[in-house]
């Protein structure tokens, strides 16, 4: 559903007259900016489809059930991952000589090469046995469809095996800035969405909020009791 800018302003959704973030600000409890941009795309374009709605309340519930899954991944490392992969320092292609001729007068290149390799790889170690921990959870579909394609989308990703030789790190990190770039990145969205979804289980049990009913019927009817506004300290219900 996309909704124009004047009904988000006068919804308050993404901000309010008090600039504390709307509703957006009231429910951020995300952990990187994947998961900040994907609950603002969810406030934004929120589903329409009765289908939809319950497969997003299921996975709410899922997560407000399940402690707050501490965090997905930790959010120093991702934003290391990020700017790692964002680098402009150049892919090294060196010959065995080049190598050695690179190591001694370019260490700070060579130290930033070897540190965004490493702090990839144990975040991809994170990633996974976070993934495979929730996937022996018995999440629901949507949660479920989300885990499967990052563990899909970081599975087989070039490693160095602990391996610290220059040659084989260099080959990782042209690997993993290059033909492999576009697959941590969409690793990294699909932890946006799940960052997302757990922000709003987290914001549900913080708040005190439940879920509406959602009933199939060819007529749109609304009922509701004892609503507030959500930006009030001390509201009075309806």
């Amino acid at each position: 559903m996309d909704i124009d800018r004047t009904t988000l302003a006068d919804l308050e959704v993404l901000d309010d007259s008090q600039r504390r973030g709307g509703v957006l600000g009231l429910v951020d409890y995300t952990s990187v900016p994947a998961g900040y941009r994907a609950l603002k795309r969810r406030l934004r374009e929120p589903r329409a489809k009765a289908a939809e709605i319950r497969a997003t309340q299921r996975a709410v519930r899922f997560f407000a059930a399940v402690a707050d899954v501490r965090g997905l991944v930790r959010p120093e490392t991702t934003l290391l991952v990020s700017r790692y992969l964002e680098s402009n320092v150049a892919s090294l292609e060196y010959g065995p000589l080049r190598r050695v001729r690179l190591a001694v007068l370019h260490r700070d290149v060579v130290q930033e090469v070897r540190s965004g390799v490493s702090v990839t790889e144990a975040w991809l170690r994170e990633l996974q046995s976070t993934m495979r921990w929730l996937k022996a959870q018995d999440p629901p579909d949507l949660v479920l469809r989300l885990v499967e394609r990052c563990l899909s989308e970081i599975d087989g990703l070039p490693s160095t095996s602990g391996s610290t030789s220059l040659s084989r790190v260099l080959e990782v990190d042209r690997a993993l800035r290059g033909e492999a770039r576009a697959r941590l990145q969409a690793a990294m969205d699909v932890v946006g969405e799940l960052d997302a979804l757990r922000s709003m289980a987290r914001a549900t049990r913080m708040l005190g909020w439940s879920f509406p009913d959602i009933i199939e019927s060819d007529e749109f009817v609304l009922e509701g009791e004892g609503l507030f506004k959500p930006f009030l300290s001390d509201p009075a219900s309806n």
